[in-house]
């Protein structure tokens, strides 16, 4: 439901473990892209919605019977296909499919449908490999990649986030070298905190330089800004005023031993300018952990609260307790 709205405001997908599909593939083509999706993703979830699109939102679209579809898509692989389960989501009345796959047992390999049709076509087999939106042959060092073992990744919820923006008069040479702070300029600030719990007893290192967080309000390109982590309080007062006891943070790093909570800042400076009255403030955090390529995104949309003149703004969001 949080991609349909993502869709339905305009933003993309950044998450590389989701794929949108406006009606059902063809089986051949789907497992071919299955699998180059599972064999990249680091053995983690994969996650397909079948009649959700980023250009048309939610579509009413062809509608096989999944059962039989899946066993056309299982019978073009060699040996083994990544395990699928299957939910029907509605959504505006039209009902959407959501479809899990468990990528834990990778490599998975497929079949090249032209074998055997096409003369001189020797090759049966086909190790997939996504990059980007787009599915290739995998190569050398992807399968390398496969064989060697990867931390899991943990799992990392958001509980609540503020952002606001507001003007600021010109800063004084001494106190900054910015250019944008020596005139009349408009700041912003952005706080999330978020509940960081691994998956295995091994310690996690975030390193603020392989993590960020960009915002965007209205249509704006978004901006990205150097982020700053912490555990001394919540951005509700009286909620974690003590910190985390299984949470550090220095200046370059945020070290997680065990579950608990971490937040998450930043300030952005740019020339003043006027700012549409509404809408909501979108954010993309988006963190990696030492030795390992893959990233996490966690999108958020924040609600608009107060509206001041053409320049101060202040969102909000937090998550509803159990």
């Amino acid at each position: 439901m949080s991609l349909v709205d993502h869709v339905r405001s305009g933003r993309k997908i950044e998450d590389s473990r989701v794929e949108l599909k406006k009606e059902w593939p063809d089986p051949k083509k789907a497992a071919r892209r299955i699998a180059g999706h599972a064999n990249a993703t680091g053995g983690e979830l994969v996650l397909w919605v079948i009649g959700l699109d980023e250009e048309n939102g939610v579509v009413q679209g062809n509608d096989p019977e999944p059962a039989s579809w899946w066993s056309q898509v299982e019978a073009q692989f060699d040996g083994l296909a990544p395990a699928m389960t299957d939910l029907v989501v509605p959504a505006s009345d039209v009902p959407l499919k959501a479809l899990l796959f468990d990528t834990s047992r990778r490599p998975y390999v497929v079949k090249n449908p032209a074998f055997g049709t096409i003369a001189r076509d020797v090759v049966a087999f086909e190790v997939p490999w996504r990059e980007g939106t787009r599915i290739r042959s995998a190569r050398r060092e992807d399968l390398l990649q496969m064989l060697v073992p990867l931390q899991a990744l943990p799992d990392v919820e958001i509980l609540e986030g503020s952002g606001s923006s507001s003007p600021q008069p010109a800063e004084s040479s001494t106190y900054t070298s910015d250019p944008v702070q020596l005139t009349e300029h408009l700041s912003w600030f952005v706080n999330l905190s978020v509940y960081v719990t691994p998956r295995t007893t091994q310690q996690i290192v975030f390193p603020v330089h392989r993590c960020g967080l960009s915002f965007r309000f209205g249509t704006e390109i978004a901006q990205e800004a150097r982020l700053y982590f912490n555990v001394d309080a919540a951005i509700t007062p009286g909620i974690g005023m003590h910190g985390s006891h299984t949470i550090r943070t220095t200046g370059s790093e945020a070290i997680i031993d065990g579950p608990g909570r971490l937040n998450i800042s930043i300030r952005e400076n740019e020339t003043l300018r006027p700012l549409a009255k509404m809408g909501p403030l979108d954010v993309i955090l988006s963190l990696m952990m030492a030795g390992d390529s893959r990233k996490i995104d966690l999108p958020l949309a924040l609600h608009l609260e107060t509206s001041e003149g053409e320049y101060s703004r202040r969102w909000g969001w937090a998550r509803d307790c159990l």
